[in-house]
């Protein structure tokens, strides 16, 4: 219960900021749900029970993860739109929904769920 939790506030935290470069590519709300979902839905698993189980320290499986779901998301969401030629507004938007996701999912759990 507690991973379909952190996964479902990372996708909502995630949507908000892949939807901005969705719609100006024209992409529908439903679309663009869609595509994020599908994203976190091969990246968040990877890390959760790859990453972090790995036998890394955890300061370098927490730094392997956000490398590994910062990049993986970028080419997952380039490929799905066919919008290669903005590959720097692919990498941008994922480094800034995965860093948001990271230091909002703690406080939003603490504060949803354990306070």
């Amino acid at each position: 219960m507690a991973y379909l939790i952190t996964f479902l506030q990372s996708n909502a935290l995630e949507l908000a900021f892949f939807y901005l470069l969705h719609r100006r590519l024209g992409l529908t709300p439903a679309r663009s749900i869609a595509l994020t979902t599908l994203a976190n839905l091969i990246t968040h698993p990877t890390i959760f029970f790859g990453h972090m189980t790995m036998g890394l320290s955890w300061f370098s499986a927490i730094i392997s993860a956000e490398i590994f779901a910062w990049t993986s998301e970028a080419v997952l969401h380039a490929g799905t739109t066919q919008a290669w030629e903005r590959w720097r507004a692919w990498l941008v938007t994922s480094l800034i929904a995965n860093l948001m996701s990271w230091e909002l999912g703690p406080r939003l759990t603490w504060w949803l769920w354990l306070s």
